[in-house]
């Protein structure tokens, strides 16, 4: 049960990479020029929260990070709640599609 969830995560994410995320994007062009990344953010955090409520078996709990000492830096302990779990992810999958694009492009 669990593999087919996954499965259906990764179609279901393929299925908005390809189709419904290039007709938003080609659509907010003109307003995605002015604001850079924010939109593109702002598609991603969407797109994460209809797959949270459109399919059962992917979820998005809140996130507790235990804080971390690098080096003498220290960052302290943080709670974070579920819609900012949401944001998080989609500000990891903005970087790294950015940062592909930037490489490969």
């Amino acid at each position: 049960q669990d593999y087919k969830n996954v499965v259906v995560t990764i179609a279901s994410l393929l299925v908005v990479s390809l189709f419904i995320k290039p007709l938003f994007s080609l659509i907010l062009i003109p307003i995605n020029f002015f604001t850079f990344i924010s939109v593109t953010l702002l598609l991603n955090t969407a797109a994460v929260f209809a797959l949270t409520l459109f399919l059962p078996g992917f979820t998005i709990l809140a996130f507790k990070f235990p804080g971390a000492n690098i080096e003498g830096l220290i960052i302290p302990p943080y709670s974070f709640s579920q819609i900012a779990t949401v944001i998080l992810f989609a500000a990891i999958i903005t970087t790294t599609q950015k940062t592909l694009h930037a490489i490969f492009e």
